[in-house]
């Protein structure tokens, strides 16, 4: 009997059966063995059926469920990577959306060089990412999810920080064109309305810009990056930004961004605008704007991808770098142009530079970067009526072992004092040598006034992190000046500095102010985590000659963000002030002049101020006493003939009676 017969139950054939039975028995074996398969096949479909519907009824579950939505985001935090943290303090909507996360807090730990390899020995230094939220809402649509799409149909952020952890990526030269971003998101991602309101952006607590609206959309996938009209108005300014970017595409661009930068009130704002098109065979990056006035500039690259051809030219017709940085008032404005041309690494540059009646010429000049390395060959600026010159290479081939070696050589310097009576000559050579993981620091400045001669000498060491100044002499034939200090940039900016004067004479430095000075100064400070000031500076035992006026006193004062601290006592010539308070959420300020005389303190001013004033109270309504009177003052353009301002002025409560009078006023008009 065969198998087939035995597993469908048929009796065997007879042993001398005919060819013809045989082949009737196979044909009945084969009809049962299809029948059987379809029966398999049957049966099999509606087990899959039966699959499928409760892989929908699990995966509806956790979509469409409270329940659900709870279970998944419990298994995504189950399986975030070890060291990350997801938390909520409330949950609202299904996963399918939209769902709102109340009080969301998200922490990841990053390496601080993410090119560090930790080793059984040493491990890479850490810092975190934290972003927090008092809202996030998510709206995404599932059907791209199957095509390894993340899409929201939106995606809203409120009241939320963002606080970035500090890279110690080692310095590497750009290199063409890998300098350029990649986009190469885990998932790509596609999110058609982005709302944020009050994102704080900070770096290690410092802060960085407060992002108060943001709209627009976003696409990012492998090599493609699509901006939708972003626009964000933030405490910087407003920017808006439109196109596209495909690093896959020999990273083609067509991108157009604009500014309108922050300013102060009565300042009219800086506004710029970016426009890059092209690709690797053909690109063209503009920026032009007013900054007040008119500022131009363009980059031309073409030809060879890893080699192009490129021509740059930039002009300012009137750059307040003020207006940049928010500043209240106005700076001297800047006039420069600037040209550059090469192949590569390979640059050729010159340019002017013109502030006031400074000027700056950057004779035609080239630098050479390639490879990891940068030589300057040379570069040569004309300035203070002299020359300096800069030879030297960095090689950053090894970032282990990346050594600098840079040569200043400054010739025939010359500036003078605001009367034009007295002219200052100077030549300075400053070398540095060494890796930048331990560099040395030697300088030597030589001085002539007249027939007097000064001279300076600095040494010191260094790595990448901070700078330590071993030694700084002055000496001339009045004295001289003893110093030492550090500074450091990371991971802060932080300072410490002490000098010793015996007889220095500051004239050789600002000719405005000769004199034989004597004392002992002391600073410390740096940057706090949130970016204020905090500084520290004691002057004590002050006395000698300054303008051929006789000095004596002391000083201390101390500044903590926006507190200040201090006392002072000087003599200088005729004039005696003594002054010592604080300024915090409370102020308390008291100020003697016995007497003032401006032409003490301030070349070309004149006249006397004399009295008393105080300041008691809430910073922002102290309460005021003074008695002061002035008279012939001037200082510039100003002018007084008669100023006397006396009483008392209570803000909290009570009468007061407080007096201003003043006669002779030239204040840009005659007034009295």
């Amino acid at each position: 009997m065969s198998r087939g017969e035995r597993r469908f139950g048929l009796a065997p054939l007879p042993a001398d059966a005919t060819p013809e039975q045989r082949e009737a028995r196979i044909a009945q074996l084969r009809a049962l063995r299809r029948a059987r398969r379809r029966r398999l096949a049957v049966r099999s479909g509606i087990g899959a059926l039966a699959l499928l519907l409760l892989a929908a009824v699990a995966v509806t579950w956790l979509l469409m469920t409270i329940r659900g939505r709870d279970a998944l985001l419990a298994q995504i935090v189950a399986r975030l990577p070890a060291g990350t943290e997801l938390t909520w303090e409330a949950a609202d909507g299904p996963v399918s959306g939209p769902m709102t996360l109340h009080g969301v807090r998200f922490s990841m730990p990053r390496q601080r060089d993410p090119d560090c390899v930790p080793t059984a020995r040493a491990s890479c230094a850490m810092g975190t990412l934290r972003f927090q939220a008092q809202t996030v809402v998510l709206a995404p649509s599932l059907l791209p999810l199957l095509g390894r799409t993340l899409r929201l149909d939106a995606l809203e952020v409120r009241d939320g920080v963002l606080d970035l952890p500090r890279s110690d990526t080692p310095l590497k030269l750009p290199r063409w064109p890998d300098v350029l971003p990649q986009i190469a998101p885990p998932l790509a991602l596609r999110a058609d309305a982005i709302r944020i309101d009050d994102l704080a952006i900070r770096h290690e607590g410092a802060p960085l810009v407060v992002i108060r609206r943001l709209r627009g959309g976003l696409q990012a996938s492998a090599g493609r990056l699509h901006v939708e009209h972003l626009a964000i108005d933030s405490d910087r300014g407003r920017f808006t930004l439109h196109g596209d970017y495909q690093p896959a595409r020999d990273f083609r661009s067509d991108l157009t961004a604009t500014a309108v930068l922050a300013a102060a009130p009565g300042r009219t704002p800086a506004r710029l605008g970016l426009v890059v098109r092209g690709d690797l065979k053909r690109m063209v990056v503009a920026l032009a704007g007013d900054v007040p006035d008119p500022l131009r500039a363009s980059l031309l690259l073409q030809g060879d991808k890893a080699t192009p051809h490129w021509q740059l030219s930039a002009r300012g017709d009137g750059l307040d770098l003020g207006l940049l940085a928010g500043a209240a008032t106005p700076a001297t404005p800047l006039r420069f142009s600037l040209s550059a041309r090469g192949k590569g690494g390979d640059a050729q540059l010159q340019g002017a530079l013109h502030q006031g009646e400074r000027a700056f010429v950057l004779q035609p000049s080239r630098l050479r970067l390639q490879d990891q390395q940068l030589q300057l060959q040379p570069l040569v600026l004309d300035a203070f009526g002299g020359r300096v010159t800069a030879n030297g290479s960095a090689d950053l081939r090894d970032p282990a072992h990346a050594a600098v070696r840079l040569a200043l050589n400054a010739r025939g310097l010359r500036w003078s004092s605001a009367d034009g009576r007295t002219t200052l000559r100077g030549d300075a050579d400053l070398g540095v040598a060494g890796q930048l993981q331990r560099w040395a620091l030697q300088g030597q400045l030589r001085l002539l006034r007249g027939n007097e001669r000064a001279e300076v000498e600095l040494t010191g060491t260094g790595d990448m992190d901070r700078m330590q100044v071993t030694r700084l002499t002055a000496t001339m034939p009045q004295g001289r000046l003893e110093a030492t200090g550090a500074l450091a940039w990371t991971p802060a900016l932080e300072w410490t500095a002490q000098a010793t004067l015996a007889g220095f004479d500051p004239g050789y430095f600002a000719p405005d102010w000769p004199g034989a000075l004597r004392g002992e100064l002391r600073s410390r400070g740096g940057l706090r985590a949130d970016g204020r000031l905090r500084a520290e500076l004691q002057a004590h035992d002050l006395g000698g000659r300054l303008r051929g006026r006789a000095l004596a006193g002391h000083a201390d004062a101390a500044i903590d963000g926006d507190a200040y601290r201090g006392q002072l006592a000087l003599t200088l010539g005729g004039s005696r002030i003594d002054a010592r308070g604080s300024v915090d959420t409370a102020v308390a300020v008291t100020a003697s002049l016995a007497p003032l005389r401006l032409d003490d303190l301030l070349p070309g001013a004149r006249g006397v101020l004399r009295g008393t004033l105080a300041l008691r109270g809430a910073r922002t309504a102290p309460d005021i006493a003074v008695d002061l009177a002035g008279s012939d003052l001037a200082f510039g353009a100003y002018r007084a003939s008669r100023v006397q301002a006396q009483g008392r002025l209570p803000w909290r409560a009570g009468d007061g009676d407080l007096r201003l009078e003043a006669s002779g006023v030239q204040a840009g008009l005659p007034l009295d």
